[in-house]
């Protein structure tokens, strides 16, 4: 991995022409290359899938896919594992017992218990042996990887809302603090302890590499709900509704998953691997927020070549049809000609994000993850939030399921302290 500098991550994504298509396809043959368009990312090998199974993969952009690419979709539909398909408290109990005795081998204190991770040595990793192996049964890393991936996390903030000096600083209850905490994201290399049936597995041949990022919370949060909502009658005109505000929510969306492939771009990723941010229990009452998610994603890949090779946007259906709204968007906007996708963008419903990431690191494909974190998680260095104790999210599952507990405050507190770790970005949208 890349130790990106601030010089690089301040330059913005190339625009580049391309074109878009969507293609919906099950397991069959390779693909085969044809003719491509003139405006396409790779216009000597444009290539036609097999047909997928539409019911849970959808391809859009297949313009810009060069072969092996093509070649990595389709092993990740046929081989990757299918998702587990328990409730996320139910995977949280599988891991967490372990996950425990794991963080006390680093030095916590053992009786501890919830968000803190308090190490008996106040300087984090720093007195771990380099050479002991730590970990959970077959999944084992030694003290000297820990602390190179622990040190290779960073922090990015956007510049047009944070000076370096505000980025840790202020109190919540401040709707402002709260909303620009937004355009901030901890970064960094982790490893997948847990397989897709959530039992220790052998450390991959490459890290993945995660962004923590908050999203928008739709359903909690005083201060979103005042930015990003506003007022509108009924069709009666008897009374006003509280309603999504279409241009500040799209704009905001736009800034976070812009900072994300930003990010990426920095640490080399190529395949990164997408989760459904913002689209679970934050939406609140509103039902178009997926879709707007959706609007926002396709709009940045229609402006901007971030160099990837393909999305993998995982979108599993746990009682909301994120998948049927994200295709449904994308496939509305192309009708409409908003813009031609300069990255493929692979949807997938039947597979999880983290194994189909770690799919690629077995592979030595350079891969990523987005975490949708929380501004209070972010704020204040409890990255995992409530992996030891409360409500169970997207990003507790994976504070467990992966080492992202090396970028907790409590493990690695110079990520927080150190202001030479931090990068100014300079977001396009």
């Amino acid at each position: 991995n890349r130790e990106p500098s601030s010089r690089r991550s301040t330059m913005p994504p190339k625009k580049k022409g391309s074109s878009s298509s969507s293609s919906s396809a099950k397991k069959a043959p390779k693909p085969k290359a044809k003719s491509a368009k003139k405006d396409s990312k790779y216009p000597a090998v444009a290539i036609s899938l097999p047909d997928f199974d539409e019911k849970v993969v959808r391809v859009f952009g297949t313009d810009n896919l060069s072969k092996s690419s093509a070649d990595v979709i389709c092993d990740v539909v046929d081989n990757c594992p299918d998702i587990l398909r328990k409730t996320l408290s139910a995977q949280a109990v599988r891991m967490r017992g372990r996950v425990r005795k794991w963080l006390i081998t680093l030095g916590r204190v053992p009786d501890e218990i919830g968000m803190s991770i308090t190490l008996q040595d106040d300087d984090g990793l720093d007195a771990v042996d380099d050479d002991k192996e730590y970990g959970i049964e077959d999944f084992q890393i030694t003290g000297k990887e820990m602390k190179k991936i622990s040190k290779e996390a960073l922090v990015t903030y956007s510049s047009d809302y944070l000076k370096e000096n505000e980025v840790f600083k202020g109190a919540l209850k401040d709707k402002d603090v709260h909303t620009n905490t937004q355009m901030i994201a901890i970064t960094g290399p982790v490893y997948v302890m847990f397989n897709h049936e959530l039992r220790p597995q052998e450390k991959s041949a490459k890290p993945v590499i995660c962004c923590s990022i908050p999203g928008i919370n739709f359903a909690y949060s005083a201060a979103d709900k005042a930015k990003f909502t506003t007022q509108q009658w009924n069709p009666e005109k008897t009374k006003k509704r509280k309603v999504v505000d279409y241009n500040q929510a799209l704009l905001r969306m736009k800034e976070i998953m812009g900072h994300t492939f930003q990010v990426f771009e920095m640490f080399g990723v190529k395949y990164p691997c997408l989760s459904a941010i913002g689209c679970g229990a934050f939406k609140g009452p509103f039902s178009d927020v997926p879709s707007l998610w959706a609007e926002a994603l396709f709009d940045l890949l229609a402006d901007y070549d971030y160099g990837f090779e393909c999305i993998f946007d995982s979108l599993p259906n746990f009682g909301d049809d994120n998948f049927g709204i994200f295709c449904d968007t994308f496939e509305a906007l192309q009708k409409k000609g908003k813009g031609q996708l300069k990255t493929a963008v692979c949807m997938i419903e039947n597979k999880s994000m983290l194994t189909v990431a770690d799919h690629l690191a077995k592979q030595q494909l350079a891969s990523g993850i987005l975490n949708p974190s929380d501004v209070q998680a972010i704020k204040r260095g409890n990255i995992g939030m409530f992996w030891d104790g409360g409500h169970i999210a997207l990003e507790e599952i994976i504070a467990m399921q992966t080492t992202l507990l090396l970028q907790h405050k409590g493990v690695n507190p110079s990520l927080f302290g150190d202001t030479t770790r931090r990068v100014p970005i300079v977001i396009r949208t």
